[in-house]
């Protein structure tokens, strides 16, 4: 089963973490949250960053971007398995 589309090498998919997550144990099949999906983008343009892409040329990326201004956390996933969490409205 694919979860991400393939038809990029990487896509990336950002979600807003709820501002409070459940509390105590997740015994017995977990507690659900819900994470917006607040944007989703391939690779960055090219001459965009120079040599290899990090995960911390995508997080300065994000931080031009309106919602990471207005704050909140967020959780970067990308179609080849890295993930990161960002604390937004920080430089």
């Amino acid at each position: 089963m694919t979860i991400w589309p393939r038809r990029d090498p990487r896509l990336y998919h950002v979600f807003r973490l709820p501002d409070e997550l459940p509390e105590g144990y997740c015994f017995g099949g977990g507690k659900p949250c819900s994470f917006t999906l607040v944007d989703w983008f391939g690779l960055p343009p090219a001459g965009m960053f120079d040599g290899e892409l990090t995960n911390d040329d995508i997080a300065k990326f994000l931080r031009e971007k309106d919602y990471y201004k207005q704050g909140g956390n967020f959780v970067v996933i990308c179609n080849d398995g890295q993930a990161f969490t960002l604390e937004g409205g920080q430089s």
